[in-house]
């Protein structure tokens, strides 16, 4: 074998082993370097001004753990309403770039 490959797997087995024995350290950095860039992003400055509606759940018929419960967002200007807000309905709008802390109402409607 040629000297050239193998200083390249011994540079590979160490990176390996570097990011091995740091890969909690290296998780939590970038955890909190996604959730930095993913907090900052703001959808509305992105939209033209008018309404816009943002689906951030569809729910189902039956219960099912592993859905998002029913949701639409509404953004009229500035203004953000959210409708009948199921469970996870606050994690896709996380997801969908809508700044959950400008939300002006949440509406909710009453089962009968």
């Amino acid at each position: 074998m040629s000297r050239r490959f193998i200083t390249i797997v011994l540079v590979a087995a160490g990176i390996s082993i570097f990011v091995f024995l740091w890969r909690g350290s290296l998780a939590t950095s970038v955890l909190f370097l996604m959730a930095k860039r993913n907090l900052a992003a703001n959808l509305m400055t992105a939209l033209p001004d008018g309404l816009h509606l943002a689906l951030c759940g569809a729910g189902a018929p039956l219960p099912d753990p592993q859905r998002s419960g029913p949701c639409v967002a509404v953004i009229a200007g500035k203004s953000i309403f959210v409708v009948d807000a199921g469970t996870g309905g606050a994690r896709n709008l996380v997801r969908l770039q809508v700044p959950i802390g400008s939300i002006a109402a949440v509406l909710l409607g009453l089962a009968s």
